[in-house]
This record gives C-alpha cells, sequence and structure tokens, in this order.
C-alpha cells in the first residue's frame, strides 16, 4: 500500500509507477548529467538522492568526494566534523573515505579571536578536530589553510588564540597520515611545528609550503 498525499484536491502516490520509471531514466544518464544536476540540488535532496539510489552512490561518489573542504572559525569547522564522525552520517563518512583525495581545513583569518573564552569548549573542539583527522590515513592529502579572504591568520590579531588551540593537539593521538601535508599560504613557523609534530614518526611522506615560506623547514622539527 502506498501512502498518499492531498494538495489542493491533487493526490500524489508514493509508489506511483511513474515515479520508479523517472528514476530508472536518471540512473541511466551518463555521468556528466547526473552531476549537473545533483549540482542544483541542496544537500537534504542530494541526501534523499542517494539513499534512494545506490546506483546514483556509487556513480557520483568519486566525482564529489575528490575534495572536502571544511570552511569557517574553528567552531563551525568542529561542528561539521562532529556530525560526520556520529552515527547517523556514517554512510558520508564512508563515502569520504573511500573518495576522497584531498581534505582541506581552511581557518577564516577574521574569526581567529572568536569564541576562545572558555578553555573546556576549545579543548572539546581540537578533541573533535583531532579525532577527525585521525580518521583519514587512507586519504592521499590534507592542507592546513590558514590564509584567506588577503590575510594570512599567522599574522593576524587572533593568532595567539589559534596557536593555543593548535597546542591543544598535543593532547591528543598522534595521526598515522594523510602521507601528503599542504599548506597553500604562508604559514607560521611556530603553528607549522605544532601541527607536523602532531603526525606519527615517518607517517608523511611530503609537505608542500608556499615560495614565500620560512627557510628550511625540515630544521624546525628537529
Amino acid at each position: 500500500m502506498g501512502s498518499e498525499q492531498r494538495d489542493e484536491g491533487v493526490t500524489v502516490t508514493m509508489d506511483d509507477p511513474i515515479t520508479k520509471s523517472s528514476l530508472n531514466n536518471l540512473e541511466e544518464m551518463p555521468v556528466e548529467i547526473l552531476l549537473m544536476i545533483v549540482s542544483h540540488l541542496n544537500c537534504n535532496d542530494f541526501r534523499v538522492t542517494t539513499f534512494v539510489s545506490w546506483r546514483l552512490r556509487s556513480t557520483l561518489a568519486p566525482s564529489l568526494f575528490k575534495k572536502i573542504i571544511f570552511s569557517g572559525p574553528l567552531q563551525k569547522i568542529a561542528h561539521d566534523m562532529r556530525y560526520l564522525l556520529s552515527g547517523e552520517y556514517l554512510y558520508l563518512m564512508e563515502l569520504i573515505l573511500s573518495s576522497t583525495r584531498l581534505v582541506t581545513i581552511r581557518l577564516e583569518a577574521r574569526q581567529c579571536a572568536k569564541g576562545f573564552n572558555e578553555a573546556n569548549v576549545l579543548k572539546g573542539i581540537m578533541e573533535t578536530i583531532s579525532k577527525f583527522i585521525s580518521k583519514l590515513s587512507s586519504i592521499h592529502m590534507i592542507a592546513f589553510d590558514f590564509g584567506v579572504d588577503g590575510q594570512t591568520a599567522t599574522h593576524h590579531p587572533g593568532h595567539d588564540h589559534l596557536q593555543a588551540a593548535l597546542d591543544l593537539l598535543s593532547n591528543t593521538p598522534k595521526w598515522n597520515g594523510p602521507k601528503t601535508v599542504d599548506f597553500p599560504s604562508p604559514t607560521n613557523i611556530l603553528a607549522y611545528g605544532t601541527i607536523m609534530r602532531q603526525f606519527s614518526r615517518c607517517s608523511v611522506k611530503a609537505v608542500r609550503l608556499p615560495p614565500a615560506s620560512f627557510a628550511r623547514p625540515r630544521d624546525v622539527l628537529r
């Protein structure tokens, strides 16, 4: 028995064969067309679509999840990561681990100084971020971008607060990957050293730094 919804005299039957036919036609479309359609969906619509069809999930995931960006203040980044770590969104986490090649953590410089008044809150934020990163050992690259909107977070008035947050990473288990670490924006030596020391010994195979970076980055880790 199919459920029905009535609106102004129009009856929509959820098990309508036209709906099933439309879904079959959608699954048979070229990947390029599917990607174009999905680009116009909001998060909820995309979630429903991928739940309905395993084939759509398997087709779209490699293209949609090649690059993942977490952007905003630390609180927002941790909030998004916490959702992915929860059991409710486990399927999304599995898609990321199987399809993603690059995860970028992009901290908005202008937000660095906000929300760091309570030490226990900051500690929880960094524990969540560290736990999420620890799951990414199978991913090719992770990027830490601390300079956006024409600013460099390490020269921003909130840098001391950012460094205080990064220092809390030392209280969390070390990371065993990803194997490549990228710093796309100029990064303070202290912030660079704090992050790199959080990786287990010999787990990182390559580090990318912008041309304007400090000299001899390897010496920082000795």
